[in-house]
Order: structure tokens, then sequence, then C-alpha cells
């Protein structure tokens, strides 16, 4: 079985890098944990990565949010951060977003 994984390259990747590096304090690159992060989603059965509060800018949860696209190998695709039930940064496909979070 092939592990699934987060969509490489993508508009929407890049949004999660951008994203990542405004709220979440954690000293990894983002990048470094793409992987962990789907097998969690994966084997969790979940659509969504939990950063806890105290790794958080804003000093609560953050729920990144993902679609999965079901081939047969999943592949994730950010969606939005939810904090406190409310959708604090979401991906917008009409805006471009550069690699590494820039």
């Amino acid at each position: 079985m092939t592990a699934a994984q987060i969509a490489y390259a993508t508009q929407e990747t890049y949004a999660l890098e951008k994203h990542y590096y405004e709220l979440v304090t954690l000293p990894t690159p983002v990048h470094f944990l793409f992987d962990s992060f789907a097998r969690t989603m994966e084997k969790t059965g979940k659509n969504y990565i939990l950063i806890p509060a105290a790794y958080s800018t804003l000093h609560v949860p953050l729920f990144f949010v993902f679609h999965i696209e079901e081939n047969e190998v999943p592949i994730y695709h950010y969606q939005h951060i939810v904090a406190n039930r409310k959708i604090v940064r979401r991906y917008d496909p009409q805006r471009e977003y550069w690699p590494d979070g820039r």
C-alpha cells in the first residue's frame, strides 16, 4: 500500500505554507511535516490536522482542514484553518501563492 500524500507544488499547498508560517510557532519547516500530516490523516480517517494551542500564535488549537482526493493513493488538498469554530485562514483559488510561504 502506498502512503497518502499532501498535494505537492500546488497553489493549495503554497497557501498552506503561508498560513502555517503566519499562525504556527513550531520550529520545524512545514514541508518537512507534509508526510507526517498525510499519514496521520490517513491512519485516523480524519480530514484535518490539529496544532495544539501551545504552538499557535492565536493561543487556541488550530485545525488545518483538507479535502481528500480519493485515488489509488489518497491526495490531501488544503482548504482552510479553523480556530474557535471559525475559519481564520482559507485557500483562495483567485490568489497566487508562492512557495515556502512567501
